[in-house]
């Protein structure tokens, strides 16, 4: 039982750091996007 506890706070972990990572990324491709129609 607790190393099926770990397993899935490693999951969870892991989740929430890759869904953080895709919106900073698309975050920052966002605001590359605007910047750039701004610009021009």
């Amino acid at each position: 039982m607790d190393s099926e506890n770990g397993i899935y706070t490693v999951l969870l972990a892991v989740a929430s750091l890759s869904l953080l990572v895709a919106v900073g990324f698309v975050a920052m491709c966002g605001m590359d996007l605007y910047g750039g129609l701004f610009i021009s």
